[in-house]
C-alpha cells in the first residue's frame, strides 16, 4: 500500500514522523483484534 506523508521540519520532528508508519504496520498486523 503506497504511503506518502507531507510535514513541515519546523512543525514535526523525524522520530514522530518514523513513528506513524511503524504505528500503521502495528495496527495493520493486528487487523483482526479490532474486529
Amino acid at each position: 500500500m503506497p504511503l506518502s506523508l507531507t510535514c513541515h521540519h519546523a512543525t514535526s520532528d523525524g522520530y514522530h514522523v518514523n513513528r506513524f508508519p511503524e504505528s500503521l504496520q502495528d495496527d495493520i498486523n493486528n487487523f483482526r483484534q479490532y474486529l
